[in-house]
């Protein structure tokens, strides 16, 4: 429980101090097919700091992975994080 409070605090200071560095972003079409490729893309969107792109790729990792994977629902939760969604940041935590 410590663990998730923790996660969650950095998770709200991340996405509090990121808004104003955060780098203009493209809209892009979330195109991947396989797990691994939408990861890929997501974590390089992540490098970017395009951090609407990291969300969108990471919830297509979700969709294309497997159901309720730990690792791709912390991703997720990550790029929730960072894209200003610390409440759905929170829910995908707790699922």
């Amino acid at each position: 429980m410590h663990t998730v409070i923790v996660a969650l605090a950095v998770a709200f200071l991340v996405a509090n101090g990121s808004a104003a560095t955060e780098a203009p972003q493209i809209a892009a079409r979330v195109e991947c097919h396989e797990v691994q490729e939408c990861r890929r893309l997501a974590l390089e969107a992540k490098e970017r700091g395009a951090y609407e792109t990291f969300h969108d790729f990471a919830w297509r990792t979700i969709q294309t992975g497997r159901k309720n994977d730990p690792d791709l629902m912390y991703l997720l939760a990550r790029a929730q994080s960072l894209s200003n969604r610390p409440t759905d940041a929170l829910v995908t935590l707790r699922r």
